[in-house]
């Protein structure tokens, strides 16, 4: 699985700091505080004067009552930059949540929480599914992410339960069907060179050669089928187990890596059927 940064606390505390800037000799107090991470004094963002600050553990507490009426499986955390961006991943294990693809193949929903401290991270969640074979974050692709974000915190109770409802139940009659039937439509190792060579941000030959190998890679050790599924399986697999960040404070999930397979396993929708 993607690694969290597990040595920090997503709920610390934030405090502003006003921006000063000097001209003339003389100091002037500017539009702006930074947001600074009050058990590492590091900045987390910068907002104007008036920015509301909505903290990691208000999303968090509204998130758990929305959804405490569900088994928790699992719980994973991940944070950008020491916290400017904290993302929190909740598998969830009661059956109405469940999905099997086929031979016993079962996908839990799984709830991605997220919020920042940048003004372009707003605070929100998104739905997707956690494969429990190998512990993968599926993907949907963009035509079928379901989730929402806010502005402001206030009483979002009610939206987040029914959009969530919305969503699982789209799940069940839209995307494990399509799955489903991607178990049946054979993908080889040429199917898939053609796939790549026809992914126009994959620009160089040595990122096309570092892709296709590491793909063989998996779908050998992991005995993955040569099928569509197997190979979105592959691709999720090499996002979440094979990507790595160059900042300490930083999971991999928001590194480029990262985004480039997890773009790769959503345009896989746009194949034919």
């Amino acid at each position: 699985m993607a690694t969290p940064v597990t040595s920090m606390n997503p709920f610390f505390n934030v405090e502003r700091s006003p921006v000063y800037t000097k001209f003339n000799g003389k100091e002037i107090r500017l539009s702006k505080d930074v947001l600074v991470n009050v058990e590492t004094g590091n900045p987390v963002g910068i907002v104007g004067r008036d920015y509301k600050v909505v903290t990691n553990a208000e999303v968090n507490e509204i998130f758990g009552e929305a959804f405490s009426k569900y088994k928790i499986k699992q719980t994973m955390d991940f944070m950008k930059k020491g916290g400017e961006t904290w993302v929190r991943r909740i598998v969830f294990e009661d059956d109405s949540l469940t999905f099997d693809v086929g031979n016993g193949d079962s996908q839990h929903v799984m709830l991605e929480i997220f919020n920042g401290f940048n003004l372009t991270t707003r605070y929100g969640y998104e739905i997707s599914l956690f494969r429990s074979i190998c512990s993968n974050g599926m993907v949907f692709g963009r035509k079928n992410l379901f989730g929402l974000n806010f502005t402001h915190m206030k009483n979002n109770l009610e939206v987040i339960q029914n959009t969530f409802e919305l969503g699982t139940k789209e799940i069940g009659e839209t995307i494990i069907p399509t799955w489903q039937k991607w178990t049946k439509i054979p993908h080889t190792m040429k199917d898939m060179e053609t796939f790549i060579d026809s992914r126009d941000y994959v620009n160089n030959d040595k990122m096309k050669e570092r892709i296709l190998v590491k793909y063989e890679e998996i779908m050998n050790r992991e005995k993955h089928d040569e099928t569509r599924f197997g190979a979105f399986n592959t691709l999720t697999y090499m996002m979440t187990h094979e990507t790595s960040s160059r900042r300490e404070d930083t999971s991999n999930i928001f590194g480029n890596a990262y985004r480039k397979y997890e773009r790769l396993a959503q345009d896989m929708y746009e194949l034919p059927m």
